[in-house]
């Protein structure tokens, strides 16, 4: 937030990246400033060194430790100037980000990410699943891909809370759920296997979840029905018929099984006139949820 509020680029960098793919990067995005967690000091100096070679005017920042090296600290830095209290001239065309690729079938790319393209994100996923100012959001995935930078983004926007952790342990995220009431937790299948795996799993109080969920790669259908058997979830088909048409159950039914799996099988029906939708024509799934969510209709 403080680079968009100056102006600056945001150019988050995978720390799991060896010295030299992080070298690669600074010398491509040519930053003023490199900054880094003293947990990383000798990968972060190293790259900064081999880039050194060919660029003399980025500042490097290291943030706790000491420095003896001509590093600066990033508390002497920040102190070093005033508090910024003007005013930009943003455009909501203008960079916010710049995002580097995997680079697996070659060297990664900048991706240029617009401040509009964050602000529009945010939004829908607010539209999409609703939320925002009485979130408490967990991020313990890691803030350089771009899911969970979006995730902690949409919480700033609207104005949510963040518990930020500095690595994923299941054991630590599910304390943190427990001690925070956290509503809204995105972890990558990975992650969440490892949460059903620790064994004392069911002492912990997670009932202030509302909204888990998961990407980055397919969820293995085990942990789906892990949760689904833990917290229960019933499937509501929301039907719109053509005109003069006449829906049944067994239409539904035969429609979805040719295209849904089992766990997603709807066990309701609702007939209804019309969809809800938002100003941009968008299907209001938030009104559908609040107003079919807590409904039982017997089928």
């Amino acid at each position: 937030m403080g680079c968009s509020v100056l102006g600056a680029i945001f150019v988050p960098i995978n720390t799991r990246l060896a010295e030299d793919e992080i070298a690669y990067i600074l010398e491509d995005s040519n930053p003023e400033a490199f900054i880094w967690d003293s947990s990383l000091e000798s990968k972060a100096k190293e790259a900064h060194r081999r880039v050194m070679n060919h660029r003399c005017s980025m500042t490097p920042i290291q943030i706790g430790g000491d420095s003896s090296d001509g590093t600066q600290l990033y508390e002497d830095w920040r102190e070093s100037y005033e508090a910024y209290s003007g005013h930009s001239d943003i455009w909501e065309h203008d960079a916010a980000l710049m995002m580097y690729t995997s680079g697996t079938t070659g060297r990664p790319k900048g991706a240029m990410i617009t401040h509009s393209n964050v602000m529009w994100n945010a939004l829908n996923i607010s539209v999409d699943f609703g939320g925002g100012m009485d979130d408490v959001i967990l991020h313990t995935a890691p803030l350089f891909h771009i899911t969970p930078l979006s995730i902690l983004l949409f919480g700033l926007y609207f104005g949510g809370s963040s518990v930020l952790q500095k690595s994923f342990h299941p054991v630590n995220a599910l304390e943190a759920i427990q001690e925070h009431r956290v509503t809204f937790a995105f972890m990558v299948p990975a992650m969440w296997q490892a949460v059903t795996q620790v064994p004392n799993l069911a002492e912990y109080d997670l009932s202030s979840l509302r909204l888990c969920p998961s990407g980055g790669a397919p969820c293995p259908q085990p942990v789906i029905e892990f949760f689904l058997n833990l917290w229960g979830e019933t499937v509501a088909a929301i039907v719109v018929p053509k005109a003069g048409r006449h829906i049944q159950w067994e239409d539904v039914r035969s429609f979805c099984d040719s295209s849904l799996a089992r766990y997603k099988m709807p066990t309701r029906l609702h007939i209804v006139d019309a969809l809800p939708r938002n100003g941009v024509g968008k299907v209001a799934k938030v009104e559908l949820r609040h107003q079919f969510g807590n409904q039982s209709v017997p089928l």
